[in-house]
């Protein structure tokens, strides 16, 4: 018998043809519906961590926008709902959620979860308060945090500083816990840092600077510092998590870690990190002057003078340049446009004045 020719093959039946064709559409299409059986159930629950996550801000913050577009790959939209990060853990662990994000690796988490592949990488720091007595703002070793004084956000995990906080022996964190207290949020931590009721905070640059900003008068943000030096710094990545006891669970995740290379690929992993340090500086609102800068108390006024260089100021209102809706600022009468700041340091510290657009740069 001689073997099929090209010819032969290209020469089936009309109606196995017909069926091969047919067939085609249900094969490319079966992974997606797998996956939207998979993923039935689209709850999806997450806590406040503003920007990254909040149930105040568009997308549901920064972050929950691109978990999102994930699981919309995975062909479903997700059903947000926030509550403390400890209750969050449970709802996923007893099948009330599919899922729970943004997370931390930790050896017991992941005795009960399943973790997709790192989402995004954050950068911890440690906030201390320049008015305490200590001495903390002179330290040079990461193991000189020891003798002071912090506490552990409930659900929090902090990687290096893990057996630190819990004043137990590294590196496998043995030894009995002596540090119990547990604090509600990042928020509380700062509101006991700030009244030096603990000596230093650790937690995300950008989730520090916004609460900050957000949850303090502007005369009181001063007080707030970050420790200088690499040993204070270090990466940590985020994960979603899927309960071990789903029966799908492995499957979710290999969904997800699909769907998430295919966004990274596509450049958006890139596109937001570009825009959370855009996001660092432009919700701080903190800009300085490198030369003599005219500034005026109202926009439209003539009483002029002059900022010393190396004036500092938090911004009250960007102008238009910034904004990009030209008229939404006072303008001088000759097309420019004016930011309206207040000063920070100078014998004008406190005061409220206007400057040129051109003549601000992010600090």
């Amino acid at each position: 018998m001689q073997p099929p020719t090209l010819g032969s093959v290209f020469a089936l039946p009309r109606a196995a043809a017909c069926l091969a064709v047919s067939l085609i559409p249900f094969l490319i299409l079966l992974p997606q519906a797998q996956s939207q059986v998979l993923l039935e159930r689209a709850v999806v629950v997450t806590g406040e961590w503003y920007p990254f996550t909040s149930e105040s801000m568009d997308d549901r913050g920064i972050l929950s926008g691109l978990v999102t577009e994930v699981l919309r790959g995975m062909g479903r939209l997700p059903d947000y709902q926030f509550l403390p990060f400890s209750v969050a853990l449970e709802s996923t662990r007893n099948g009330s959620a599919i899922g729970t994000f943004p997370w931390f690796e930790t050896v017991d988490r992941k005795k009960e979860f399943v973790y997709s592949d790192p989402i995004l990488d954050v950068e911890y720091v440690i906030y201390f308060n320049r008015e305490t007595e200590t001495e903390i703002a002179d330290i040079t070793f990461f193991d000189d945090l020891r003798p002071y004084r912090t506490r552990r956000v409930l659900g929090y995990a902090y990687g290096k500083l893990d057996c630190l906080i819990e004043r137990r022996s590294p590196p496998d964190c043995s030894g009995p816990n002596t540090n119990e207290g547990r604090l509600a949020s990042d928020f509380v931590a700062f509101e006991e840092l700030a009244r030096k009721e603990i000596d230093y905070v650790a937690t995300s640059r950008i989730v520090g600077e916004a609460i900050v900003r957000r949850a303090f008068a502007f005369e009181d943000r001063r007080k707030f510092a970050i420790l200088d030096g690499a040993e204070f710094s270090w990466p940590m990545s985020l994960h979603f998590l899927f309960s071990n006891d789903h029966p799908d669970a492995d499957a979710l995740k290999d969904a997800f870690d699909v769907s998430l290379q295919e966004i990274r690929e596509a450049g958006r992993i890139a596109e937001l990190r570009q825009l959370l340090a855009t996001r660092t500086y432009s919700d701080l609102g903190i800009v300085v002057f490198d030369e003599p800068t005219a500034a005026r108390r109202q926009w439209t006024g003539s009483d002029d003078f002059v900022l010393p260089a190396g004036t500092r100021a938090h911004v009250l209102a960007w102008g238009s340049s910034f904004l990009g809706d030209p008229g939404t600022t006072d303008t001088s009468g000759d097309g420019s446009t004016g930011t309206h700041v207040q000063l920070m340091n100078g014998p004008m510290r406190g005061e409220s004045v206007w400057v040129a657009d051109q003549s601000v740069r992010l600090d």
